[in-house]
């Protein structure tokens, strides 16, 4: 038996193969770009690991989202989480909370907070006030209780931040910010290697800002001020073929005003006592990992952190005359005036 090919079976049988030989090409693509898709590592938990292979509800802000927010501090990210707040009632968020659970008070220190804070295996929880993002590798925020691996300051969940490693290669960054009210932002990152064994990270930033409140009763601009310093230095060290030591040392002085409180709900203030929101704190941490065994990795840690704490503001938000009969509009209320003011020192170590 014989067939006849027609013009429009041609017509068929070619698109036929058109269309499947655009298919695999289509999926080659496709194989392609997924191998292109950036892993994200989890670092906070016993094993690395990828996001998507997490276990816990959490989220994971990259240097790539700091750069992109241009990020200063842990507060101006956390806004990008779901269900992750901060306390105010300070210069700097000290305080987070997590699905609703979590600290607000400056004034009254819990023994366990619900919400923890670790900075490159060191326990900042309640002094989170340091959490600069200079140099900053990854945050990581966990939701939800965390206490196999965290402990105690864990219920709700915990914020985790990776700063840069040291590097085999040397490498260098160098950050300056200059905007209004007299702000300037100066940071410097070098790393490399020291020994055949030994390399080094140095990161250094310096934030300085007069803030936006203006005292018009002490015809100040820099009440609300923002002097912040942090300084980290890491060694990573290469002790045999089995064992590495990570050091660490960390220094911050923040040294900030506090007047935000204002009678017209303005940006001008009437206090004759400003606050200040200050925290000076040493940390030092050493990690070591011993992978001499087929089936296990040890690993320790050891770390301290001491703080000086101390936060003020003026309760009453005036000065004392601002009821006096020359002043007051209204008579009837003359001298009915009362001040005030709050201080809270704390040493803390962890």
């Amino acid at each position: 038996m014989t067939f006849s090919k027609s013009a429009i079976c041609l017509a068929i049988t070619t698109s036929i193969f058109n269309v499947t030989a655009l298919a695999e090409e289509q999926a080659s693509n496709d194989i392609n770009s997924t191998d292109n898709i950036e892993t994200i590592t989890v670092n906070s938990d016993f094993r690395q690991q990828s996001l998507q292979n997490a276990p816990t509800s959490m989220s994971v802000l990259t240097d790539i989202d700091i750069k992109q927010r241009n990020a200063k501090h842990l507060e101006e990210l956390i806004a990008v989480s779901p269900n992750v707040n901060f306390a105010s009632g300070s210069q700097r968020a000290r305080y987070y909370q997590i699905r609703g659970i979590g600290e607000r008070s400056q004034f009254q220190e819990p023994i366990n907070p619900s919400v923890g804070v670790i900075i490159d295996e060191v326990d900042f929880t309640g002094i989170g006030s340091v959490a600069s993002l200079f140099d900053v590798k990854q945050a990581e925020i966990f939701r939800g209780p965390q206490g196999t691996r965290f402990g105690a300051n864990a219920i709700a969940g915990m914020i985790n931040i990776t700063t840069n490693e040291p590097t085999e290669d040397f490498e260098g960054t160098v950050q300056l910010g200059v905007g209004n009210y007299n702000t300037y932002d100066m940071g410097v990152a070098l790393s490399g290697p020291a020994t055949d064994s030994v390399n080094y990270r140095l990161a250094v930033n310096q934030s300085n800002s007069d803030g936006y409140i203006e005292n018009i009763y002490l015809q100040d601009d820099d009440t609300n001020n923002r002097d912040e310093l942090s300084i980290r230095g890491k060694l990573a060290i290469e002790a045999s073929d089995n064992l590495t030591i990570d050091l660490a040392g960390y220094y911050f002085d923040f040294d900030n005003g506090y007047d935000t409180f204002s009678l017209d709900n303005t940006r001008e203030t009437l206090s004759d006592e400003p606050g200040f929101d200050q925290q000076e704190t040493a940390a030092f941490s050493a990690k070591f990992t011993y992978q001499g065994f087929d089936s296990a990795t040890i690993l320790a840690i050891v770390s301290n952190a001491y703080s000086d704490l101390a936060y003020g503001y003026d309760e009453d938000w005036a000065y004392v005359g601002i009821s006096a009969p020359d002043v007051i509009e209204n008579p009837d209320y003359a001298y009915f005036e009362y001040t005030s003011t709050d201080h809270y020192y704390r040493e803390k170590a962890v």
